[in-house]
């Protein structure tokens, strides 16, 4: 996606921004201003002319098991290494563990509803 702008008789290029938009220093979004507008917490990556700074499909925000590549560090965008993924991975583990009094629920509610089937079943219902 070219756009140009008519200056006189000269046709120039638009340049367009790169940004990043994170949350607690991790990138969740990166963006062009090609299509959407800055805010005043976004991090500046890039700017410049042509396809590179319109599609920035190439940037991977986030690694096949859902951790983020990116972080802010002194207002820059670089990123996550391995250990910080690895971290992040295993604390999504820990968030989705039920507790053990979550676990004694369950296992309750499957007690009564087996319980409830047996008193059907013996009574021919």
């Amino acid at each position: 996606m070219q756009r140009f702008i008519k200056k006189g008789d000269n046709m120039q290029q638009l340049r367009y921004q790169v940004y990043a938009r994170h949350k607690n220093n991790l990138v969740y979004k990166i963006y062009s201003t090609c299509f959407e507008k800055y805010q005043e917490e976004d991090i500046f990556i890039k700017e410049g002319q042509g396809d590179e700074f319109v599609h920035i499909g190439y940037y991977k925000i986030f690694d096949e098991r859902g951790c983020h590549n990116y972080k802010i560090v002194n207002g820059e965008m670089v990123e996550c290494t391995d250990e910080e993924k690895q971290k992040e991975f295993e604390d999504k583990i820990d968030i989705c563990e039920p507790t053990d009094r979550e676990r004694m629920e369950q296992i309750e509610g499957m007690v009564g509803m087996l319980a409830e089937q047996l008193a059907k079943q013996s009574l021919g219902m």
